[in-house]
């Protein structure tokens, strides 16, 4: 499976470089008044990372809500499973079979 995954990196750091090299070309971009000059390769892949961080901070809350949830959730759940193990009696053959014969 690690291999798989060297292979993957491996096509898209090429995929990568034929981008940055077919879109060498520089561009002028305005924002707000500003003004810069920089090829389009690394505009895009700015944006694409900006893009990236701005979706991973809205989710942020959210997972963090989940993973509270979750927490909470097992926690509640191993103490029901210790409640529930000392709760049920501890039941050796001979009462099992003592219990049988009484119900016959």
């Amino acid at each position: 499976m690690r291999i798989v995954y060297i292979i993957f990196l491996l096509v898209v750091a090429v995929l990568a470089a034929i981008f940055a090299v077919q879109n060498s070309t520089v561009v002028t971009l305005t924002f707000f008044g500003w003004a810069g000059q920089a090829s389009l390769s690394l505009l895009l892949i700015l944006a694409l990372a900006a893009g990236i961080l701005i979706g991973m901070v809205i989710m942020t809350p959210s997972l963090l809500r989940k993973h509270r949830e979750l927490a909470r959730t097992r926690k509640e759940l191993g103490r029901q499973s210790q409640e529930s193990t000392a709760n049920q009696p501890a039941t050796t053959a001979s009462e099992s079979d003592s219990s049988t014969d009484s119900s016959r």
